[in-house]
């Protein structure tokens, strides 16, 4: 822009244009003129510094020298239709980043803060203020918990355009003022409190007649502790007849619809600790009519359909009924469901091999869910439907893993990747490699957080349980490795990261020779062993252990395990038999014609207080059959 845009009041009736700088026509000039113009009146408001400033004359001129200088300005050169556009954007992008600045900074009469991000569009000058005020579309947003007179002026102002609505069905009075007004409502957020009356003297006016434009629902209400059944029903509100353009369904703490044809025109659907009125196949045959259902989450609601299907649980019986199949399916979340319930209603589906995935449990709601609290099986693996071939193909097709253990808790993330490269080009070589072309792996960060994974990795698969239990008292601890071959046994696995919260001794030589015998294409490896006394010998051990296998002499020239690994690196507990396990490994698969091209020490820690003069022989011996060696 050519400057700033500088303190603005609307041009008074009868106001003059200075002599120098006059009319609102030669603003119509092309950038040079524009900025001579803008020079001059820069000017000209000095020399009317200079004379006397309290004269009304100089007053009236230093109003409309400052009405051109901002009319000057290349931005209002744009049409409104773009300006709104981009004002439009900006609020927008408020409240995707920073909700607060979106909404009340300042509700106190006399402040001079803006109360919204329009607020603060409409102080930079006239034109913006008039702007905003004459379009509608930016008076949308109404919530009750703001004063009953700005209520009344976004409603005022938004006519014509339809409604954003934030209610809360405690607030009486404003409900009062948005009843007649439901049929403008595009999105609306509602929450309840603990009053069974307030709720039932609301619904009826709220989303008894409908709201033929609504497209997204938020609806929740809180339960008091120990409360078992919802105060909301809103099965017979819900049906497609009543909101013909629902696409977005976000429901918590009620009682779901029961309509069919409502689920079919869904995109999303968010279900929240929610009671049915419907039964477990009703369910899914609602479910099978949503070809355009895109994100699907149920947040500990399975339990509470009906029928005879919990007596099948646990018993790894396959449904007879044919599964279904959700071709638009993106994202499919099951987030605190009893470890029982998740295997069975996943194999009732056909899932897109794109589609991102998250299941997460508590092994201690099986007590509620139908199941047991016996450990025994309670692992990842007891998340996975009996046909995982065929529900998850994901599983077949993974090419990077992640898996945390910690106290308490398995993680696991799996990133599939379309294999687009020859058998004879993969490696992940250190950059320059000769024949070699590097496949840009995720960063920790994006390891742990599969909301920023790469675009390159578009399916994520993830595994969540957790128990009550520490993990030196869990009988199923040691089954952390083996999990990971019983799921992704299957898949072209070229990368995998292990990350060990613990001393308990989640893997051992005998789980990791399981892992390099079963994922032969292995190119990557990264370990994390931040639990103090964790040593990082049992991988380099189970490595020249899956080399070697039974029978095998240590002479024998028969080929190593995992012959592609290329990059290693490892933090962790180092001790004089982690080093001394890494150089026996490492030279094994030098002398086979496996070199090993980069391992990266960081942060290995000293576990035996180690010399400096004695941990630089370790690094050494290990340069001596490694490409390159990182030590930090």
């Amino acid at each position: 822009m050519a400057g700033a845009a500088i303190d603005m009041v609307p041009r008074e009736e009868g106001s003059q244009t200075s002599e120098s700088v006059t009319g609102t026509e030669e603003l119509e000039c092309p950038p040079v003129e524009r900025r001579i113009i803008i020079q001059r009146i820069s000017r000209q408001l000095i020399e009317l510094d200079r004379e006397d400033p309290t004269t009304e004359s100089n007053n009236r001129k230093r109003l409309e020298l400052k009405r051109l200088w901002n009319n000057a300005l290349l931005i209002h050169t744009l049409p409104d239709e773009v300006l709104t556009q981009i004002f439009d954007s900006f609020q927008a992008s408020l409240r995707t980043s920073s909700p607060k600045l979106s909404s009340s900074h300042s509700t106190s009469r006399g402040s001079a803060r803006p109360i919204t991000a329009r607020h603060g569009l409409m102080l930079v000058c006239s034109h913006w203020c008039n702007l905003l005020v004459s379009t509608p579309a930016f008076w949308r947003i109404v919530d009750t918990k703001r004063r009953v007179e700005w209520m009344r002026l976004c409603l005022r102002r938004s006519a014509g355009a339809s409604l954003d609505v934030h209610a809360r069905v405690q607030d009486r009075y404003a409900l009062d003022m948005l009843y007649p007004q439901v049929h403008r409502f595009r999105k609306l957020f509602s929450s309840a409190g603990l009053s069974k009356p307030q709720i039932q003297a609301a619904l009826p006016p709220l989303l008894g007649g409908g709201m033929p434009l609504l497209e997204y629902l938020d609806f929740s209400i809180s339960l008091a502790i120990g409360q078992r059944r919802p105060n909301a029903d809103l099965s017979s509100y819900l049906t497609s007849q009543q909101f013909p353009r629902l696409q977005t369904l976000h429901l918590a703490r009620v009682i779901s619809p029961r309509d069919k044809p409502l689920y079919a025109q869904l995109r999303t659907l968010y279900l929240l600790r929610c009671f049915h009125s419907v039964s477990f196949d009703d369910f899914l045959d609602a479910l099978a009519g949503c070809a355009q259902l895109e994100e699907l989450t149920l947040d500990n609601t399975l339990h509470s359909l009906s029928g005879e299907w919990t007596a099948q649980l646990g018993t790894g019986t396959i449904p007879h009924r044919q599964p279904i199949t959700l071709p638009s399916l993106c994202e499919l979340r099951l987030d605190e469901n009893a470890s029982s319930i998740i295997p069975y209603f996943l194999a009732h589906l056909r899932i897109p091999v794109s589609t991102s995935l998250r299941f997460t449990s508590d092994f201690h709601l099986d007590a509620d869910g139908g199941g047991s609290l016996d450990p025994a099986g309670k692992t990842l693996s007891a998340l996975l439907p009996p046909n995982p071939a065929t529900t998850l193909p994901i599983l077949s097709t993974t090419t990077r893993l992640a898996t945390t253990f910690m106290p308490g808790q398995w993680r696991t993330w799996a990133h599939g990747q379309p294999q687009t490269r020859s058998p004879s080009d993969l490696g992940p070589g250190p950059a320059g490699s000769p024949g070699r072309t590097r496949t840009p792996s995720p960063s920790r960060d994006q390891w742990q957080s599969q909301e920023s994974l790469s675009a390159s990795f578009p399916a994520v698969f993830t595994l969540f349980s957790k128990s009550e239990m520490g993990l030196a008292e869990d009988p199923w601890v040691g089954r952390g490795l083996g999990d990971l071959v019983e799921c992704f046994g299957g898949s072209p696995l070229t990368a995998l990261e292990v990350d060990e919260h613990t001393s308990a001794g989640c893997t051992s030589v005998a789980g990791w020779e399981g892992v390099f015998r079963t994922f032969s294409r292995l190119e990557e490896l990264t370990l994390h062993c931040s639990a103090s006394r964790v040593e990082l010998s049992t991988a380099f051990l189970g490595l020249h252990a899956a080399s070697a296998g039974p029978g095998v002499s240590e002479d024998s020239l028969a080929p190593v395990a995992c012959p592609r690994l290329a990059h290693v690196s490892a933090d962790g507990w180092g001790t004089a038999a982690t080093y001394e396990a890494m150089r026996r490994c490492f030279r094994r698969r030098a002398e086979r014609g496996a070199w090993l091209e980069v391992l990266h020490l960081r942060h290995l820690f000293d576990g035996e207080d180690l010399t400096a003069e004695e941990r630089r022989g370790f690094v050494e011996d290990l340069r001596q059959v490694v490409r390159l060696v990182k030590h930090n």
